[in-house]
């Protein structure tokens, strides 16, 4: 294993890097703080709390619906399944986090 050829930026690339990070990171604290109540981040939040039941619902539609639909589809129609997709993955999450909030309180 050759790691130089693997190991190859210099100190200039880290500190870029880390300044990048740091930018972004204030940038969306700023952001997030001045919009939190806005119904978009409100949105986003949920997503990010829920981030694996996002991904595994989505996963469970795609693949069910991509193996029956996938090649009957034109481009154009890939947009409204995205947006269809997002609405029933958010609706479900949704609906599991809420059940499971009832599951919780019962125990």
């Amino acid at each position: 294993i050759d790691l130089p050829d693997y190991y190859h930026h210099k100190l200039l690339f880290v500190g870029w890097t880390m300044a990048f990070i740091a930018w972004w990171t204030i940038s969306w604290y700023f952001i997030s703080t001045s919009f939190s109540k806005n119904w978009v981040f409100s949105y986003l939040q949920f997503c990010g709390k829920n981030v694996t039941a996002f991904y595994v619902v989505q996963w469970l539609l795609i693949g069910n619906i991509a193996t029956a639909i996938y090649r009957t589809q034109f481009p154009m129609q890939w947009f409204l399944w995205f947006v269809v997709i997002t609405a029933l993955s958010s609706l479900l999450v949704w609906a599991y986090v809420r059940l499971r909030k009832s599951w919780k309180r019962r125990v």
